[in-house]
């Protein structure tokens, strides 16, 4: 039985060039057509010529990967308007900074690719992909990241599309700009059935809150396991259909070992972990200490089975954080549903100068009230030889769960 591959690459100012590379288990003299894979990491004009000739061999085309292409997407675009029958696995990605990404038309592939197995698009507006998706039964991997607004496609014609991809295991929506949110004012209700997408156990979703909603109103991931959520900045999250969503998964809906909420320049993440690994994780795009202190909080109340099952919570945070006002309260509403907790850690002494004031004063029921199962209170600036005597510990030391002080392991 003969092998035999053909791989068309290209490389930085390189002339055009076709490489033929053949593996034979026996030499039978084989002519039969050779399967082609295209691959450049940066398409220069340079080397536009090299691919396009490389594209231009449809009929054997297995695999497109093409990034950073920084010649006119219309010129690849006019070469792939026919099918591609055994195209297995494509890779398009424009760079950040372009503004000018022109869409790529519906007759793209001929509007079928029946063997597409991976898709992954990156900053290229595909108004009419859901056409193409509907002959992509057999498609293992969708990510569609940086969609920009000109590319919008509704949570309904999304979720119509993927509901019809029975084996699609990891799925990644990324919407460019906040602009890119549904019509709220002619929302329909939750359908009365969702789509069941039985394969999917990976999702990553980029966008506003409302798209998000949407889309999870009209779909079910029972084997889900891994799920990222991104954010754009907003004052107010009401995110009814994510718990309905992660309630009707098998791994998301199980008691968790530890959560993190680290606080960074720009955003803050929130993540929940077991041992299984499985993971779950919001990040917020927003700046101000107080915004990401609240938008967190707004989420851990709505999603109170999750946070309520953590064991150890760490607080961090990656970048220094300028002094702020901020009130109490608000870091009290963001540990109130942290009822299971037995270890908080602090892992630097910014964080530290923000929540203790507003743990150290608790006393009477309050005390017990918050953070009810703490056993142990990590300090990055615990020092033994001081005495700390603060309402909070006190209260807690004629409870059922006294805290015990001390330094993260690994700290001087």
């Amino acid at each position: 039985m003969a092998i035999h591959r053909v791989c068309i690459s290209t490389s930085s100012r390189s002339p055009p060039s076709l490489h033929r590379k053949d593996s034979c288990e026996e030499d039978t003299g084989c002519l039969a057509p050779l399967p082609v894979e295209i691959e450049c990491f940066c398409v220069y004009p340079w080397e536009e010529d090299n691919v396009i000739a490389a594209l231009e061999r449809r009929n054997r085309v297995r695999e497109i990967f093409l990034h950073e292409i920084v010649i006119p997407l219309e010129h690849l675009a006019a070469t792939m308007q026919e099918p591609f029958p055994e195209l297995e696995s494509l890779s398009l990605q424009m760079p950040w900074a372009d503004t000018t990404v022109p869409a790529l038309p519906n007759t793209f592939l001929g509007g079928s690719a029946p063997r597409l197995r991976s898709l992954h698009l990156s900053h290229i507006p595909f108004p009419t992909l859901p056409r193409l998706l509907l002959s992509s039964n057999d498609l293992v991997n969708l990510r569609l990241l940086r969609i920009p607004h000109s590319g919008y496609i509704s949570p309904e014609a999304m979720a119509m599309c993927i509901s019809a991809l029975t084996s699609l295991a990891s799925l990644s929506i990324g919407l460019k700009s906040p602009a890119s949110r549904p019509d709220t004012t002619n929302r329909r209700p939750p359908p009365l059935t969702r789509a069941v997408l039985p394969a999917l156990t990976e999702f990553d979703f980029r966008g506003v809150s409302e798209y998000l909603e949407d889309l999870m109103a009209q779909i079910d991931a029972p084997l889900l396991h891994t799920m990222r959520i991104t954010f754009f900045n907003q004052l107010v999250f009401d995110i009814q259909q994510v718990p309905r969503f992660i309630g009707h998964t098998s791994a998301l809906t199980l008691p968790y070992d530890s959560a993190a909420i680290r606080i960074h320049d720009y955003y803050v993440q929130m993540t929940f972990w077991e041992r299984s690994h499985k993971t779950l994780s919001f990040n917020i795009f927003c700046r101000a200490v107080d915004w990401q202190v609240s938008s967190v909080a707004q989420i851990c109340n709505q999603l109170s089975f999750i946070p309520s099952s953590v064991d150890q919570l760490t607080i961090d945070n990656m970048e220094s954080i300028p002094q702020v006002d901020m009130d109490d309260t608000q870091w009290l509403e963001l540990l109130q549903p942290f009822t299971a907790v037995q270890t908080l850690r602090i892992l630097s002494d910014d964080i530290e100068s923000l929540i203790v004031p507003a743990l150290r004063g608790l006393s009477g029921e309050l005390a017990t009230q918050v953070l009810p199962a703490l056993e142990g209170l990590q300090l990055s600036g615990y020092q033994a030889s001081e005495r700390y005597n603060w309402p909070f510990i006190i209260a807690r030391q004629h409870s059922d769960h006294p805290v015990v002080l001390g330094k993260p392991k690994g700290f001087p």
